[in-house]
């Protein structure tokens, strides 16, 4: 019967490819299967390096944090510092404007000369150095304001500028008088050494604690 036939026919032909379309399917599945565990090993190195990238970056943004921190916090020191040397200064001015006596023992000591001498030979000696004592007060009191100011508003900054110029007017300032004051074997001179201490302090930290940026 030839439509039994044509109909067998048909019938073999959508088994067949009923057949092959299963079994695609199934190809199919068993390489998803395959690959999950490919994709979880992979989504957890990425997991795991990604973690380890925060960390890293956490410890470095911590360290800077650290770092920044301790330069701030000895800057602060270093200004505090100078700022105690600049309230010297104005202590200084003060001393020799109003109260230090125009001749000190050790000023007739360095001369080798007795205060009767020193009267009797210039007469006007010790009025004049009151006027001069007044002076040099007026200027100690002065430089040791500006270095206030200067503490308070620019040396914390840790410019190399401000460091420089600081370090210029310590060493001609209360570091000359120092230095003068051990020539003539003044009875204050361990005083003054111990008046200059804090800007020394507060050059050394402002070296080696400070932020060195250009002015």
């Amino acid at each position: 019967n030839p439509s039994g036939r044509a109909r067998q026919s048909f019938w073999l032909v959508g088994l067949t490819l009923a057949l092959r379309a299963q079994h695609r399917t199934h190809r199919i599945d068993d390489r998803k299967l395959s690959q999950r565990p490919v994709v979880a090993v992979d989504a957890r190195l990425s997991l795991f390096t990604d973690g380890l990238a925060a960390r890293g970056i956490h410890r470095g943004m911590a360290g800077r944090g650290n770092d920044t921190g301790l330069k701030m916090k000895t800057q602060r020191i270093a200004s505090t510092a100078l700022a105690l040397g600049g309230v010297i200064l104005m202590g200084m001015g003060l001393y020799f404007g109003f109260l230090r006596p125009p001749l000190l023992p050790e000023d007739l000591r360095y001369m080798g000369a007795s205060l009767a001498q020193i009267q009797t030979t210039l007469p006007g000696l010790e009025s004049w150095l009151v006027h001069v004592f007044r002076v040099l007060g007026g200027y100690m009191f002065a430089t040791g304001l500006l270095t206030v100011y200067v503490a308070a508003a620019g040396f914390r900054t840790g410019r190399l500028g401000v460091v420089t110029v600081v370090s210029v007017s310590g060493l001609t300032s209360i570091g000359w008088m120092v230095s003068t004051n051990f020539v003539i074997d003044s009875d204050f001179k361990w005083l003054l050494l111990a008046f200059a201490l804090p800007w020394m302090v507060a050059l050394v930290l402002s070296r080696f604690g400070g932020r060195k940026t250009p002015q």
